[in-house]
């Protein structure tokens, strides 16, 4: 008798796995309505993609900033109902030193600074929370044409 129950709640959760993995496969096509994928991508979150980013200083992946004028950038909000996190990824692609701020839409969230510089290029993943935000770059220290460039990292 116990082995029959053992045997249901395996299949049951051999099955509860497969919806996951197709959800993970059938939501990866960019979808935000809800499926099982967004179970599986809330651990690791998508990647911020081009689509998703708005602003005059924003253009075919690359940020551009000037001394004293920081590129600000929108960060769209997801559908109603998605409630996983994305990940924004930035490297460094001209200048030597580059402030980079996420402001989350969210009041309750707290903004997150990370340096970029000649020494450290890539910086780490940074979480957009569903709400979207704003993402401050500003050009602490240009190259020699006198601007800074930040791009857009493929993960």
């Amino acid at each position: 008798m116990d082995t029959k129950v053992v045997a249901v709640v395996a299949v049951l959760a051999l099955a509860f796995a497969a919806l996951v993995v197709w959800g993970a496969k059938r939501d990866e096509g960019g979808s935000d309505a809800w499926s099982f994928g967004t179970l599986a991508g809330c651990a690791a979150g998508r990647a911020v993609q081009s689509t998703d980013l708005e602003g005059a200083c924003y253009g075919r992946r690359v940020f551009v900033a000037r001394p004293g004028s920081p590129c600000v950038v929108q960060i769209e909000p997801l559908g109603r109902f998605a409630w996983r996190h994305r990940q924004l990824a930035l490297e460094l692609a001209s200048g030597l030193k580059v402030k980079v701020q996420l402001t989350p839409a969210d009041p309750n969230a707290p903004p997150v600074s990370v340096p970029l510089s000649a020494r450290m290029t890539k910086g780490p993943p940074l979480p957009v929370l569903p709400s979207g935000g704003t993402l401050a770059l500003a050009c602490e220290q240009p190259d020699a044409t006198g601007v800074c460039q930040v791009r857009l990292a493929r993960r």
